[in-house]
């Protein structure tokens, strides 16, 4: 998370012969496994034949038990990992945490009471040094995969040659290179709510009325 996902998901779903299932961050394999198989399959009811079908949930990487599912339930997929510096990682999280009114401390004070308090067991949505850790996220995922079908992207590569990232991540993916697609700018960039009350209140509403007050609710900002 926080690490370029957005805009890799945008240059996915732009290629002709991939099919991006339409809602960013499924969570099949670690929130929503109990609603079965046929529930995941429906998230792709608009697949036209396209010769690649893919989904963008970053949290699946921090997760042990979602790459496990993911290994039995569809062995031969082919995985994207985005990494970005761990440190502007951490604070692009932590920000992203403060906009949405989870989170009060400093950023120095959250880094302090996780280092004095390591977490263990699941990752929590706080876990800003922790989830920049990516070794042992890694070494889960090349236990249960082949290496050449992980496909590692670093976040400054593709802010730096966007271009050059999209034709090595098509090339991995079994896709030509489509001379049309921008491979940038990159989007997902830092925002904040006008009204923290107003963003509570839109979740509860159905999801096309939620999408337009966010819209009208969020405002780019910086750190």
């Amino acid at each position: 998370m926080r690490s370029g996902t957005t805009s890799l998901a945008r240059l996915l779903g732009a290629h002709p012969d991939v099919f991006m299932a339409p809602a960013k961050e499924l969570h099949f394999f670690d929130r929503n496994f109990e609603r079965g198989t046929s529930w995941y399959r429906d998230q792709f009811g608009g697949w036209h034949g396209e010769s690649v079908v893919a989904e963008a949930t970053p949290a699946y990487m921090a997760s042990p038990q979602a790459i496990d599912r993911l290994s039995v339930l569809l062995p031969d997929v082919r995985l994207v990992v985005s990494l970005r510096n761990p440190i502007d990682r951490a604070y692009s999280h932590y920000w992203q945490k403060r906009a949405g009114g989870r989170e009060f401390r400093t950023f120095e004070q959250a880094v302090d009471d996780e280092l004095e308090n390591p977490p263990a067991g699941a990752f929590d949505e706080k876990d800003y040094v922790r989830r920049g850790v990516y070794a042992p996220q890694l070494e889960h995922i090349f236990d249960r995969f082949p290496r050449e079908r992980v496909h590692v992207i670093f976040f400054e590569s593709f802010s730096a040659r966007p271009n050059e990232v999209a034709e090595n991540l098509f090339a991995f993916i079994g896709v030509g290179l489509d001379p049309t697609i921008d491979a940038g700018p990159h989007l997902n960039e830092y925002t904040s709510f006008r009204s923290l009350k107003l963003r509570r209140l839109g979740s509860a509403l159905p999801t096309p009325v939620a999408k337009l007050i966010a819209r009208a609710n969020q405002r780019h900002d910086s750190y």
